[in-house]
């Protein structure tokens, strides 16, 4: 039996929305970063994907912005990067209005043993 770490860390999965801003959403997005920030960090109620979530979503134009991205909660209490990765994928196999914005893709690193296990 060897090491072969964990699955999630032999594979990168990269996701992206793009979205251009105007001069007023940016100053937006900046103001709710710092006021976000001071919220206290709670891994079930204010984690990074949740933080980063809330930024996005409060300067999205409308009408989309009646439709906040929202990472559905699975096996864990909580929001995840992995969580957010496949709804983000599913926004794009959807093809909706923000799909052409929408990259996602795995990078598959060959499995690599770490040593014999302790």
């Amino acid at each position: 039996m060897v090491n072969n770490g964990a699955l999630l860390n032999e594979h990168e999965f990269n996701a992206k929305i793009i979205m251009n801003l105007t001069q007023a959403q940016f100053d937006l997005l900046k103001q709710n970063a710092i006021s976000k920030s001071l919220k206290r960090y709670s891994l079930i109620y204010n984690n990074c994907t949740d933080y980063a979530l809330d930024l996005f979503n409060s300067v999205r134009a409308t009408p989309i912005a009646s439709e906040p991205i929202i990472v559905p909660i699975y096996n864990v209490i909580y929001s995840s990067p992995p969580g957010l990765y496949n709804t983000l994928n599913t926004l794009k196999s959807q093809g909706g209005s923000e799909s052409q914005n929408i990259e996602v893709n795995v990078l598959f690193k060959p499995m690599i043993s770490h040593g014999e296990c302790p």
